[in-house]
């Protein structure tokens, strides 16, 4: 005993089991025979095994008996119910459950209108009994409906915030859509107009010298200096509708090289000679003839007409084209600046959108082209395009490009 303790209190365990069934057995010695002879257990409730449960004839609700008949003497045991109950109020029960619960086990029949409460009875096993289950506190009920509450009407207000946000942006697009349908109708109007008037020209004056109807030499000079320089017009307008249609399908391509900007400037401005001097014009060149810069010299040529084709178009009274070209610590400026009718303010945003015109004067032609062609090709060479203009002092448009090599 001295060498096992452990084994010493084990015993006295046992004895203290043993103790008790024979304190049953003395206690309800009894009353069993008596319950057996009644030979109705057949009437009470199954444990779903051989063991069936009774209720003592004393009306004690909280002790319970299992009996099995089925051995050559019967036998059973006793179930304290307040014990049991105690033992299962102690187990882990709460666990995977949102929020915390009272589990009690309560005794009669009895309903509840607080559906926040669950009832529900423990038969066949424990007749009489009930197991009742309960929030700690019912006031998180209240929190959590008043959080979905919020939620909800915020989900609500976000849906009809979207929901209204699309029909403003469908509005928008179905408006656009329409306002783009109606300037490419009128891109088509002016095209048709702006092809016919330099062919009509050049038709009439080839026409005039095919019948012989010109005589002296300085009319034949001049009406192929008209034909040729209309010839020069229609291309400008037909290479702006190719490079337009290329830069929409993303196909357009670029050659760059080390170009010479001056002479590219000159000679744009040389393409323009004859309306120069037919309109009288003033031009006026401040040209760095010793910079260059890797550009594709025929788009930036294409550039250059198309600034100097609107400073022609757009001076009324005084014509007079200034052109700049100069060098700065990290930008190379091209700079073509007129005195002509000048753009209002809240149009120069709009210049370079496709199919816009300034106005829209029906004595100024155009296709509305240009200078969405000249912005794309400038963007291309990594550059950007400044607008500075005042209605009846004229425009100034400024491309600046980075500085790429050094000086000549």
């Amino acid at each position: 005993t001295v060498n096992y303790p452990g084994k010493l209190e084990h015993i006295k365990i046992l004895e203290t089991h043993i103790l008790h069934q024979l304190q049953f057995v003395d206690e309800y010695k009894n009353e069993l025979p008596e319950l057996l002879k009644k030979g109705n257990l057949d009437n009470h409730s199954n444990m779903g095994n051989d063991f069936r449960v009774v209720n003592f004839p004393s009306g004690n609700g909280q002790i319970l008996l299992l009996i099995n008949t089925n051995f050559t003497n019967p036998a059973g045991f006793l179930i304290d119910s307040e014990k049991l109950f105690a033992t299962l109020n102690k187990t882990e029960l709460q666990s995977g459950f949102e929020f915390d619960y009272n589990i009690e086990f309560v005794s009669g029949y009895y309903s509840t209108k607080n559906n926040l409460v669950f009832s529900s009875q423990l038969n066949p096993y424990f007749p009489g009994q009930q197991l009742q289950i309960k929030l700690s506190d019912e006031n998180l009920i209240n929190d959590l409906i008043q959080r979905r509450s919020w939620i909800y009407g915020i989900s609500t207000v976000l849906l009809l915030v979207a929901m209204v946000l699309g029909v403003v942006l469908i509005v928008r697009d179905i408006s656009r859509e329409k306002h783009l349908a109606r300037l490419q109708s009128d891109f088509i109007s002016n095209v048709t107009h702006e092809l016919k008037t330099p062919l009509t020209s050049i038709s009439m004056f080839a026409e005039s010298m095919l019948l012989k109807r010109v005589k002296k030499d300085s009319d034949k000079e001049e009406y192929l200096s008209i034909i040729l320089k209309e010839s020069e017009r229609l291309k400008r307008m037909i290479n702006n509708i190719l490079e337009f249609s290329k830069l929409e399908k993303g196909k357009s391509d670029y050659q760059f090289v080390n170009s010479n900007l001056a002479l590219l400037v000159t000679t744009a401005i040389h393409e323009f000679d004859y309306w120069f001097e037919k309109e009288g014009f003033e031009v006026v060149t401040e040209l760095d003839n010793n910079i260059e810069a890797k550009v594709d010299p025929d788009k930036m040529k294409q550039v250059f007409e198309n600034l100097l084709n609107n400073a022609i178009k757009y001076s009324t009274t005084n014509k007079k084209i200034i052109t700049r070209l100069y060098v700065n610590t990290s930008s190379i400026h091209i700079e073509i600046e007129d005195q002509g009718i000048g753009i209002a303010e809240n149009e120069i945003s709009k210049i370079f959108e496709k199919f816009y015109r300034i106005n829209h004067r029906e004595s100024i032609s155009g296709t509305g082209l240009g200078l969405t062609v000249v912005n794309e090709i400038v963007q291309a060479h990594d550059g950007k395009i400044e607008v500075a203009s005042e209605v009846g002092k004229g425009s100034k448009f400024s491309i600046i490009l980075n500085k790429q090599i050094e000086n000549v």
